[in-house]
């Protein structure tokens, strides 16, 4: 009998080894606009960032490794320390000046140096949904706090890598661009897979996730130019110290 996981299984890769869908088991029935957030698109894959919930299909395949969430998922020692490992993440609110971007740092590394993620669907999980986390407050929270990742992404590019390997800076700035445009979709795909009957309701949900993003960000970019403890913080060049 197949046992039920309860986290993600990707797994940043060398070569090629496995990784799973992440489905949802909802602790309460999501309302309407959730559940537009979470059909498929296009391609036939369902990617709702903002609850760490995944299905790319029943076919094994390479895959960005942006869409490695950090709920689950397995990584070579040896490359974890060679990319510095992971970046502040998950710290309680009253903390959140100090987030960083996470696993999506380690995502960055693999993408730039030509690793590989594979994803397996026979790995599949379940992540449990809480109904706390079915609210719009929830996602405006989730945004502001992503806004808090992308401002950290921004100043460390600008203060740190356009100052080193400047040999590769268009590489570099092809990987940014990768970058952001893969932040946009992981953050706010709930705001891109709603339909374009949307009801007043859900713009106006799409707009305050919005506005929470960006004052997000903007408040961690203002913050560091006053706060120094922050900016050493920030700038780090390695967490695992």
């Amino acid at each position: 009998m197949r046992k039920q996981l309860v986290h993600q299984g990707f797994i940043f890769l060398l070569v090629q080894e496995k990784l799973p869908k992440n489905l949802p088991k909802f602790e309460a029935g999501p309302p309407d606009w959730i559940k537009k957030m979470w059909e498929a698109d296009k391609n036939g894959n369902r990617i709702l960032g903002s609850l760490s919930i995944l299905d790319l299909g029943d076919e094994i395949k390479a895959v960005n490794p942006y869409h490695v969430f950090g709920c689950n998922f397995s990584i070579r020692k040896t490359t974890l320390l060679e990319a510095g490992g992971f970046h502040p993440d998950a710290l309680p609110q009253e903390l959140i000046k100090y987030r960083g971007d996470g696993e999506s740092h380690v995502s960055r590394y693999i993408l730039e140096k030509g690793y590989q993620a594979l994803y397996h669907p026979k790995a599949s999980v379940y992540h449990l949904v809480a109904a706390s986390r079915l609210t719009v407050e929830y996602f405006c929270q989730r945004a502001y706090n992503e806004g808090i990742s992308n401002s950290f992404i921004q100043i460390r590019n600008r203060y740190l890598r356009n100052s080193q390997h400047k040999y590769c800076v268009r590489k570099i700035v092809t990987s940014i661009k990768k970058i952001m445009r893969w932040l946009a979709v992981k953050l706010l795909s709930t705001i891109k897979q709603f339909h374009i009957n949307d009801s007043r309701r859900d713009k106006k949900i799409q707009r305050r996730i919005k506005a929470a993003y960006q004052s997000g960000r903007l408040y961690h970019q203002e913050l560091f130019k006053k706060d120094e403890a922050l900016a050493a913080h920030v700038l780090r060049q390695n967490y695992l110290e």
